[in-house]
């Protein structure tokens, strides 16, 4: 197994290309660019603010000042938005690495839940997304660490300490609530393993609970001071009013979802481990007390994380990204104690379906890019897939149960590039990039009064694509036919274009990315030999309207309305 820096470096190789542009965008990323970008131009950095000037206490100030800074260092562009969230998905990898080992205890579990936290697809989109998942799971990872530390192994140093209230409260400073929750998991596991109210004392330490106290409450004590408890009111509302939902069946499904999620999480290195588990008869901890703490522990976390999630208006994979480091450790520390010639012969039966895969993709992959007119392209694609395969196949055969692991491990980080290699023509550049670039570069454009009219995640990415010197207005949903006032006007989207009065407007309508297309009429297509044309006909449409000049009544010169 190779060491965690590795680990990391190649986490960082193979998420980096998704942090360049903004092809995967998340919706919720448009609260935190936006509200950065106003703060560097209003030097506020206690209120987050729409791009309409209203004030947004939604969530805690972390994310915003994250990405403020970063801005702030490096200029707004799609890179700087999401740098902060890269290095803290390094941060997760490492310190996953550093509680595997704690939990193992030893070097070859913290390898392991390293290897399975860098491939986890959570881990993976969180570092390449503007939002306060990645914050919040590396600062609930440190808390988790240090209470641990105290916990099983009674080491009350300040270290531990430290990690455990201060990482508590810069992670209710990144997200709120459900770092507490995650907390609540790991002391209702004290409560459980410890017994004694003795014992439990191990856990106070009234400087490190204070400073925690302070970091993750100052902000919001700043908030209400300023505003008011109409600030408080609409962060609890966000929180807890507008996301619980009641109804037992419903809770019961979503609770099914959520411990589904977990299950998926841990894919596919839980095969082996149950395969251990049943060659065995018995799973590691019925022998283990130990084993048996740390599971008790995971458990606790899980439960209480699951049953807070349940109770909200719906589910979704990641919310389970704040334990998805604790599930990683625990799973190393099985699969290090697994039987090797069991976790060997699972790991062989994995790497043959993933080297079919591999194939698989890259033929097809190489076929697109030909249909598309991207001959040398498709070359390059069918030599780098094709030498992939060949790497799995060679690292199959070296008869070495370490040199498995690593492979698996590095095909489902490499597995994102790749996928980028073979689609770069299609999603790139991206629907922002061009309005930014082309359609906003125009000269009658430029200076005047624009509204752009569709969803705020697109006019978000073109504030960070204009690098952040765009200034509009924005409309989302329509009642009616609107009638604009400004000079300019950029429909996104083609649903809302006749809802749109643009009757004093020169009209331009742009290409830009793809459209609706169906699973089907791709696979259709390409079987055709016709999928250039056929994405050709699915492109969407932007459509840019510039308010006609005419001639004054007194003076016969042009004026603009």
């Amino acid at each position: 197994m190779p060491p965690a820096w590795v680990i990391v470096a190649c986490f960082v190789a193979a998420v980096a290309p998704l942090v360049l542009w903004l092809i995967v965008h998340h919706p919720d990323e448009r609260h935190y660019t936006d509200a950065a970008i106003g703060m560097l131009r209003t030097g506020d950095y206690i209120t987050p603010k729409t791009p309409a000037g209203a004030d947004r206490f939604n969530k805690p100030i972390l994310t915003y000042w994250a990405v403020a800074a970063s801005y702030h260092l490096l200029g707004v562009t799609p890179f700087a938005s999401r740098l902060p969230f890269l290095l803290t998905g390094c941060g997760i990898v490492y310190m996953t690495y550093l509680l595997g080992r704690l939990l193992g205890p030893g070097e070859s579990a913290g390898r392991w839940a390293a290897l399975i936290a860098a491939g986890n697809l959570q881990v993976i989109m969180s570092a390449t997304r503007s939002i306060p998942d990645a914050l919040l799971c590396l600062f609930t990872l440190i808390s988790v660490y240090g209470l641990a530390a105290i916990v099983l192994f009674n080491r009350r140093t300040w270290l531990n300490y430290s990690a455990a209230y201060i990482g508590l409260g810069l992670a209710i400073a990144s997200k709120g609530i459900p770092a507490a929750i995650v907390a609540a998991g790991v002391f209702a596991f004290a409560v459980w393993h410890l017994r004694d109210w003795r014992s439990m004392l191990r856990l106070v330490h009234w400087p490190t609970m204070l400073l925690g106290a302070i970091i993750g409450g100052g902000w919001f004590a700043a908030v209400y001071g300023i505003h008011g408890p109409t600030a408080m009111s609409n962060f609890a509302n966000d929180q807890v009013a507008a996301r619980y939902q009641l109804e037992p069946l419903k809770i019961v499904l979503r609770s099914l979802l959520f411990f589904g999620w977990c299950v998926a999480a841990l894919l596919p290195w839980l095969l082996p481990m149950t395969g251990d588990a049943i060659r065995r008869r018995a799973w590691p901890w019925r022998q283990d007390n130990h084993a048996l703490a740390v599971t008790q522990l995971v458990v606790c976390c899980t439960v209480v994380l699951g049953a807070a999630t349940s109770l909200c208006d719906f589910v979704c994979a990641r919310y389970v990204l704040p334990i998805v480091p604790l599930l990683a450790a625990w799973a190393g520390m099985l699969l290090a104690r697994a039987e090797a010639a069991v976790v060997e012969r699972w790991l062989r039966m994995i790497l043959y379906v993933a080297t079919t895969v591999v194939i698989v993709a890259g033929a097809a992959l190489t076929v697109v890019n030909v249909q598309l007119g991207f001959t040398q392209h498709a070359i390059i694609i069918l030599g780098v897939f094709g030498l992939t395969a060949a790497w799995l196949i060679g690292r199959e055969v070296w008869p070495r149960e370490a040199t498995r692991v690593w492979s698996l491990g590095v095909l489902k980080l490499v597995a994102i590039p790749l996928a980028l290699l073979g689609l770069i023509h299609i999603l790139l550049p991206d629907d922002s990039e061009i309005i930014a670039q082309q359609v906003l570069a125009r000269r009658d454009v430029a200076d005047r009064s624009l509204l752009v009219v569709g969803k705020p995640s697109m006019a978000s990415q073109i504030r960070v694509q204009s690098h952040g010197r765009a200034m509009f207005d924005q409309i989302e949903y329509l009642d009616g036919t609107l009638h604009p006032e400004h000079d300019v006007v950029l429909v996104t989207n083609p649903a809302t274009l006749d809802q749109v009065d643009l009757a004093e407007y020169a009209i331009t309508s742009y290409p830009v990315g793809i459209g609706d297309v169906s699973e089907r009429g791709v696979l259709k297509a390409l079987l055709a030999g016709t999928l250039k044309s056929y994405l050709d006909g699915h492109r969407k449409q932007v459509t840019l309207g510039v308010r006609k000049t005419r001639t004054a009544a007194a003076g016969g010169q042009a004026s603009q309305r």
